[in-house]
């Protein structure tokens, strides 16, 4: 017979919300490596970049914030299960500077700087030319 497992105690008076891997905001990859957290995040920044970039032409500019939007609902969506969905550097620094927890944080630098700079080259070539300002 197998016998119940005690629930997590709080840890020096800490509530239980506050014991988690991640709280206050926290991102912190979960159940993947750091090579597939920093990928994760490098292709929900792409595809989000690609709407800033497709959203900026004279064309698309009533539907622009929507495209935006969107890319970051799905990049959310995607994106927050695996690694917490930071796409941002800043989104992920200011909650670990509250919460003091580190681990694997160059994730959220090196991953959406990665990113967002293939999306610079790339767009040039998935963008026609007649959509161009």
């Amino acid at each position: 017979m197998r016998r119940a497992v005690p629930a997590r105690r709080a840890l020096g008076g800490r509530p239980d919300l506050l014991v988690g891997p991640a709280y206050l905001g926290a991102c912190l990859p979960a159940g993947i490596g750091y090579k597939a957290a920093t990928l994760v995040e490098a292709v929900a920044v792409f595809f989000l970049a690609l709407a800033v970039f497709a959203a900026d032409q004279r064309r698309a500019r009533r539907l622009g914030p929507i495209t935006i939007g969107v890319a970051t609902l799905f990049g959310a969506l995607i994106a927050g299960p695996l690694t917490g969905g930071a796409l941002n550097p800043a989104r992920a620094f200011g909650p670990a500077i509250a919460a003091g927890r580190w681990s694997m944080h160059y994730v959220y630098w090196a991953g959406p700087l990665a990113g967002a700079v293939v999306a610079a080259f790339a767009a040039p070539h998935l963008i026609h030319e007649e959509n161009r300002p």
